[in-house]
């Protein structure tokens, strides 16, 4: 396959904090090779990759993506060591700086003064403020070319109250940075935020890759979605208290998008089977069958899946590490996977093939 206007294109971005940097290198390859999506869905930190993408002129996206990456990892520490054990404590002195005094543009310790923002819902129940992540977006998105929807945005957010999500599409929804905060309030690092009357924050509770956001209602043409995770189910077996806590934290974020896949691949065949058997009827029993007939689905929906696999020198904090060496290891792992994708969606090659639905792991090696 090769880009064409036959399929429409599809980007789905997972939450991840620092390690959206992935996002940005794997957008970067899209970009480079010609696939401009036609529709993005986002959650948390994939929700502002998304916003600056779908909210910029495509000749200007990649040079925002990298003004906000670049602004993420300013005042870094001295030279990082290539690997072993000095870059694992590299790392994680960056994490604890993180964590410690916040990130320009992006959050902020939080006080008794200033924790409350507009919309807030959690007070001063937060560890963090992310009032500064709205500045950051005023000056990398452009609101009125984002809610034009030239490129559809799902932004994807989860009830507080009833655990129920909720996603904004700029197709029916007015988007503004409130809407981010919303996304990205990660309860309790962040405060949930309230809008349009419900207490929202980050859907990476329930569902960290927004397949559903995108894929509900189905699009009526073919489509490629490439989906972008930031965290890989498989890692090795832990051997430390440290390498416990990020294999549980990879484990318990990326099965969630495992399930999702998982759930759209069975309901892709049951739509696909249920197309052809009312092909198969008499058109008397067709009409008679009309409402179930209406489920059938006879465009092919494409998935290529891409993960971010930390090398062995991220730490169990790695969520928290801007360092600029990390950031720049991470968006080159996201140009490269992406590119190996391409290379094999190109050459046609996918491990499943079956009643409109393929699939590419590109979390395997591809040869």
């Amino acid at each position: 396959m090769s880009p064409s206007r036959e399929q429409s294109i599809g980007l789905v971005l997972a939450g991840g904090h620092a390690l959206g940097a992935y996002q940005g290198g794997a957008y970067e390859a899209l970009h480079t090779r010609g696939y401009a999506p036609d529709l993005i869905s986002g959650a948390s930190i994939g929700a502002v990759n998304a916003a600056i993408i779908a909210g910029n002129s495509p000749e200007r996206r990649l040079d925002r993506l990298q003004e906000f990456w670049e602004q993420a990892a300013l005042g870094t520490i001295g030279l990082a060591p290539s690997d072993g054990k000095l870059r694992e404590f590299y790392n994680t002195a960056h994490s604890i700086q993180s964590i410690t005094f916040g990130r320009l543009g992006l959050f902020a310790p939080a006080t008794l003064a200033n924790s409350t923002l507009r919309g807030d819902a959690g007070g001063s129940s937060a560890l963090y403020d992310h009032r500064p992540l709205a500045s950051t977006l005023e000056r990398v998105v452009d609101f009125d070319r984002l809610n034009r929807a030239e490129v559809p945005l799902m932004v994807a957010t989860v009830d507080m109250e009833t655990g129920e999500p909720v996603v904004y599409d700029t197709r029916r929804h007015k988007l503004e940075p409130l809407h981010f905060l919303a996304s990205t309030g990660l309860v309790p690092a962040y405060s949930a935020v309230e809008v349009d009357g419900r207490c929202l924050g980050d859907p990476g509770l329930s569902s960290n890759l927004p397949l559903d956001a995108m894929l509900d209602p189905l699009p009526a043409s073919d489509l490629v979605c490439f989906a972008v995770d930031l965290f890989d189910a498989r890692g090795e077996r832990p051997r430390s208290l440290a390498s416990s806590i990020e294999r549980a934290q990879d484990v318990l974020f990326a099965t969630q998008s495992l399930r999702s896949l998982e759930a759209r691949r069975r309901e892709q065949r049951l739509r696909t089977i249920i197309g052809a058997l009312a092909d198969a009827l008499p058109p008397e029993r067709r009409r008679e069958l009309s409402s179930l007939a209406a489920e059938a689905r006879a465009s092919e929906l494409t998935v290529a899946l891409i993960a971010y696999r930390a090398p062995a020198h991220e730490s169990s904090l790695k969520t928290m590490d801007y360092s600029r060496a990390s950031i720049t290891e991470r968006w080159t792992a996201g140009r490269e996977d992406m590119t190996a994708a391409l290379d094999h969606l190109e050459k046609g090659g996918t491990q499943e093939r079956e009643h409109g639905f393929r699939f590419l792991d590109g979390r395997r090696t591809l040869g």
